[in-house]
């Protein structure tokens, strides 16, 4: 297949995005508390996300607040429901970092 377009996760599979990738890379040096990516449907923005989050090389976890919205009947994503999934992505995260007990 000569494009997958599925979410990619190296830069080596992305295309023409090097500068987004290096603003990204830019407001976490410098410890910016928002960063935004936001642009039309299937341009890239989660790519793009995953991607750099990878070479970063810091913990992190990611939230498809668009599942959250669907799961709940499109009633809305109470602040409840994002916490407790919040809690369990960290809780998945930590028990995937520890080694199992010999």
């Amino acid at each position: 297949m000569l494009f997958d377009p599925g979410i990619k996760t190296s830069k080596r599979d992305l295309f023409d995005r090097e500068r987004e990738l290096e603003e990204i890379f830019d407001a976490v040096r410098n410890r910016e508390k928002l960063i935004v990516v936001y642009g039309v449907r299937r341009v890239g923005k989660s790519s793009l996300v995953n991607t750099a989050l990878r070479e970063i090389g810091e913990p992190f976890v990611i939230i498809d607040v668009r599942a959250l919205y669907f799961e709940s009947g499109f009633r809305g994503v109470s602040e409840s429901i994002i916490v407790e999934t919040l809690l369990d992505k960290i809780k998945e995260f930590i028990s995937l970092s520890t080694p199992s007990p010999p």
